[in-house]
């Protein structure tokens, strides 16, 4: 399927955009076994695998996101001075959710929009 997105937008026909989608995928029945069993060698090895992950996670906020998000936010209070009522407008603004809407264009082909600005 995403193949097809990519292939009939750039001039490829239906049927040989189809035949090259069910080409890229024949690997996987053919890999499905060998990683079944491979996963359930190592299946008492995954919370060891799981807690690295999260620690890696963890690392990467407090020694990347954090320095940053600070610089970015000592920028902001000089520029703004710090008025009451801005840390918490800030914070509203960021987390209020953005619905995405699929719209066509001109061509027919699906863009995705924030409600009514398109990206």
């Amino acid at each position: 399927m995403a193949i097809c997105l990519v292939l009939i937008p750039s001039g490829t026909s239906v049927a040989k955009a189809s035949l090259w989608s069910i080409f890229t995928s024949l690997p996987q029945p053919l890999m499905a076994v060998p990683a079944y069993v491979f996963v359930r060698m190592f299946e008492p090895l995954l919370p060891i695998g799981l807690g690295l992950a999260a620690g890696a996670m963890i690392w990467m906020v407090f020694a990347e996101r954090v320095p940053d998000a600070s610089k970015k936010r000592q920028k902001w209070e000089h520029r703004y001075h710090g008025r009451p009522g801005d840390d918490r407008t800030l914070v509203a603004a960021t987390l209020r959710p953005q619905p995405l809407v699929s719209a066509r264009d001109d061509e027919g082909a699906f863009r995705a929009k924030r409600r009514g600005v398109e990206t």
